[in-house]
């Protein structure tokens, strides 16, 4: 039977309930029969949660699922990173500390995120996929559960939560705040463990196919109408159209790879406005041709011509020749132009 480590957190600031406790209080009167459920109820202090999350972790969980209140939200958010970063209450915003001095940028759950907020939507229950945890305890607890499994050696998959306020938290409140019924969300909860304990099963008892993903975005957008942007670059509830259709591959277990094909006028201007957005969702980008046919074969040579390379020889990478200039510098002084024969600028894939 699957094994799920499921937490929330005590009240904090003037809160006298913590929407992420009352949801586990009812999830636990109709627990999902399939899974073994561990619930753990957090203390809202930094030390005291990495603390603790040290001694739950070593038991060994399929699944970590980390539930936090997220204040003013209408929705319940499903977060895809953890940063190293923190706000310590008491200090200006601005001062962010690493959470782990030489921690990784970031930790990427590996659940299917896209998925799972398809599905909730589907059942009527708002949810969204939000790119990252915050800077407070929420997305520590996410990202120390990631850095202290990795370093023992664990493969449990980790995933953070945010629920909306209860309906019952804002009704004394002087201002109208967005809330959900904690009955709801403890629906949402239940799902997501359900579902969890299904995915820990599959993939146990099957093999998984790998797939790498491509979007086309290389096209004129000739029917669109619009003069100023493309389709894709067009925003659609607050994010790009390429954005949304990305976000549904990204948090699968069985697609390796996904990459966004643009048209080459576009590369610098997609470069700027969405390079973060690659960083963080672990996307590649290539450019088109003039036809549709050109940007699928430019999009599949990332691909196929690395594979076959490696089949033939054992190993293979992606490269282009270096058209930079380079230069040697040292003291901050340039001293000499290196020459660009025989260099080359590695790519991904690599196999």
């Amino acid at each position: 039977m699957p094994r799920i480590l499921l937490t929330a957190f005590k009240p904090f600031a003037d809160w006298e309930q913590n929407s992420s406790w009352l949801a586990l209080q009812a999830l636990m009167r109709d627990l999902p029969p399939t899974t073994d459920v561990t619930t753990r109820l957090y203390p809202v202090d930094y030390n005291e949660v990495k603390s603790r999350l040290a001694n739950d972790l070593q038991t060994s969980y399929d699944v970590v699922l980390h539930v936090g209140q997220s204040s003013g939200s209408p929705v319940i958010q499903l977060e895809q990173f953890a940063l190293n970063a923190c706000r310590v209450v008491g200090e200006p915003q601005e001062v962010i500390r690493p959470l782990e001095e030489n921690g990784p940028l970031a930790y990427r759950s590996a659940l299917p995120l896209g998925d799972w907020t398809r599905r909730l939507r589907e059942c009527g229950i708002p949810t969204v996929l939000s790119l990252h945890a915050g800077d407070y305890l929420c997305n520590a607890s996410m990202y120390w559960s990631h850095h202290l499994m990795e370093a023992a050696g664990h493969t449990a998959r980790v995933g953070f939560v945010h629920l909306p306020l209860d309906t019952a938290q804002v009704v004394t409140q002087p201002k109208p705040l967005p809330s959900m019924p904690s009955e709801v969300s403890a629906t949402a909860l239940r799902m997501l463990v359900s579902w969890a304990g299904e995915l820990v099963d599959y993939s146990a008892a099957t093999s998984v196919s790998k797939f790498a993903v491509l979007v086309l975005a290389a096209g004129r957008s000739s029917r669109f109408g619009d003069s100023t942007y493309k389709k894709p670059f067009v925003m659609l509830d607050g994010r790009a159209v390429w954005l949304h259709s990305v976000e549904r591959f990204t948090g699968r277990d069985d697609v390796c790879q996904t990459i966004v094909v643009v048209a080459p006028e576009d590369r610098e201007e997609f470069t700027r406005k969405f390079g973060a957005n690659l960083m963080f969702m672990g996307v590649e980008f290539c450019e088109g041709g003039v036809e549709r046919a050109d940007s699928v074969r430019a999009g599949l040579a990332r691909v196929d011509r690395v594979f076959a390379a490696a089949v033939e020889t054992g190993a293979a990478i992606l490269a282009t020749p270096v058209t930079a200039t380079l230069k040697r510098v040292v003291d901050g002084r340039i001293t000499a132009t290196e020459p660009r024969e025989g260099l080359w600028a590695a790519q991904t894939p690599q196999a």
